[in-house]
């Protein structure tokens, strides 16, 4: 049997649980061959709390026929030589019965000790231990800085970076709903969290935007919230007619749609009032776009960042200040080899 550990070292790997359990979470790289199906699942659980032997016997003729049209559909043109490694919820019969079957065929099939909860424990662990190997660099800023573009800029440089709202799906306020697709889940979010932490080199520098606790509905893990906000820290200054054009830019769709936007302002209520968010409806009905973003970013979000900044990052180890106009992409390009070759001499000296 294969561990975690290993899990690099095979070229295909193949998930044998449901389709649901797959698209909760899955190691990355492996492909869904489902023993059964989200309803056959269902239906063998349901039957084994009241009749184990008769839920085996169910469960070994549904698991028979799917495996049969999987040898002659996913793995009919594997050749002989095929080495896959195969994994399920616990390390159980799913895969067993699978890795059994392929390896009397003649393939050299492994299963992955502990299944699933296993690569979970394993997600889990690196996730704590991860975070403080890092030399991390925080891009930090107030709302409409241009951060997430500067994070492009700085990969396009050949930078280390943790995009977390990309791996989130969000951008991290709420007008940040869906960045393309929904929220992935909390397992998985972390599962490629992980991912992008393994591929990254502790010796060099990596970039990662200050964020809050949430992204959307996903939570940081808190090993990482620590080493991030002890980290050396970049204040991005922009002036708020820059960030202005910035946030127009960004969110266009907020200014097409009137109801969305309704439903988005709303929630701010609790925080600001009913009279204000009122002004707010007017300002968008009237088309007067500058003069609400203005006063959201003045009179809400600086707020709201400022003290998160003091909360959060009042432990920073070093910070340094880069003033740009996120509008400019050259502005941009040059901010970026800034903060980059800042962060190179921090690390030699």
């Amino acid at each position: 049997m294969a561990n975690p550990i290993q899990i690099n070292e095979y070229k295909d790997i193949i998930d044998a649980r449901s389709p649901a359990e797959y698209a909760e979470d899955h190691i990355p790289g492996a492909i869904n061959v489902p023993a059964f199906n989200n309803d056959e699942r269902a239906a063998v659980g349901t039957l084994y709390k009241n009749d184990a032997f008769t839920a085996r016997r169910v469960g070994a003729a549904l698991f028979t026929a799917n495996l049969a049209k999987h040898l002659n559909d996913t793995f009919a043109q594997q050749s002989a030589d095929w080495a896959p490694l195969i994994y399920c919820a616990r390390g159980g019969q799913r895969s067993g019965g699978m890795v059994e079957i392929l390896r009397r065929i003649g393939w050299q099939a492994e299963q992955l000790n502990g299944g699933y909860k296993a690569y979970r424990q394993y997600i889990m662990t690196a996730l704590q231990e991860k975070p403080a190997q890092f030399n991390w660099h925080v891009i930090a800023g107030k709302t409409g800085c241009g951060k997430t573009r500067l994070l492009t800029a700085l990969q396009h440089l050949g930078a280390q970076v943790i995009d977390l709202e990309k791996l989130a799906h969000h951008r991290g306020s709420v007008f940040g709903a869906a960045l393309t697709h929904a929220q992935p889940s909390q397992r998985k979010f972390e599962t490629e969290l992980c991912a992008a932490l393994n591929n990254m080199d502790t010796t060099l520098p990596v970039f990662v935007e200050a964020e809050s606790r949430k992204i959307g509905r996903i939570h940081l893990p808190a090993q990482l919230l620590t080493a991030i906000r002890a980290a050396t820290a970049i204040q991005l200054n922009v002036d708020i007619e820059a960030r202005v054009r910035y946030i127009l830019n960004e969110y266009q769709e907020f200014c097409a749609d009137s109801q969305r936007f309704f439903a988005t302002i709303d929630k701010l209520k609790v925080f600001t009032g009913n009279a204000r968010i009122a002004s707010w409806h007017a300002q968008h009905q009237s088309g007067a776009w500058q003069q609400l973003v203005h006063e959201l970013l003045r009179d809400f979000y600086d707020i709201g960042y400022e003290k998160s900044s003091r909360a959060n990052y009042a432990n920073a180890t070093h910070t340094d200040t880069v003033a740009l106009d996120p509008n400019n992409e050259s502005d941009i390009v040059q901010a970026a080899e800034t903060i980059y070759q800042r962060a190179a001499k921090i690390a030699s000296d």
